[in-house]
């Protein structure tokens, strides 16, 4: 995570959170996505609009950077997308005003949630997860996975925004020694059901 220390190093006022979108469950998994996606491209455009002067107002222009996921289950009730958003914020994002945005982006859905990383893991951890999202797919049936392979193949699960796009890594952390740095093992387990998780007891 070269990119989110250097961006922390020059901007130590930003906050990580975990921001969670979803959309209404569908049984057509292409026209869900691409109607998940539809509603981040919004806002996304939104942010622009509002940070280059426009009167544009939205809870997105808070972030500064950001990396996310889109993540695909099925229980029996049709699809359930939503797209999972580790960013780094100016100002703490009001859930409720983002909700409204979220509503009136994809015409169906408000569903929302918004949560410090600090709260849920550290925030190097809770990067790393949202990658883990879109490659997610242990707990879709052998049919599902079938079909989200043919349905999403070539489609992009995975975008940036802000400063985690064309960042310059100093040379002084790629360079440097590793020997006697500090360092974080990652070790995940698979849980039937479940998926690929870290595992807490071995991790740190």
């Amino acid at each position: 995570m070269q990119r989110y220390k250097a961006i922390m190093a020059e901007n130590p006022h930003l906050r990580p959170v975990m921001i969670t979108l979803t959309v209404k469950n569908g049984e057509d998994l292409e026209e869900r996505y691409n109607h998940l996606v539809k509603g981040v491209q919004v806002l996304n455009r939104k942010r622009t609009r509002a940070r280059t002067g426009s009167r544009d107002k939205t809870e997105f222009s808070k972030i500064e950077a950001s990396v996310g996921s889109y993540e695909f289950t099925n229980k029996g009730n049709g699809w359930h997308p939503h797209v999972h958003i580790a960013a780094l914020v100016t100002d703490t994002i009001d859930q409720k005003t983002l909700s409204a945005e979220w509503l009136k982006a994809t015409g169906d859905s408000y569903i929302v949630d918004v949560r410090p990383i600090g709260e849920i893991q550290e925030p190097i951890k809770g990067f790393l997860e949202v990658f883990k999202y879109a490659l997610k797919f242990s707990d879709l049936t052998p049919a599902q996975q079938v079909e989200a392979a043919t349905t999403l193949n070539g489609r992009r699960l995975l975008f940036s925004t802000g400063l985690f796009r064309g960042t310059v890594v100093p040379e002084s952390l790629m360079d440097e020694p590793l020997e006697g740095l500090p360092y974080i093992k990652l070790f995940y387990r698979y849980l039937h059901g479940v998926g690929y998780t870290i595992d807490p007891k071995k991790s740190g």
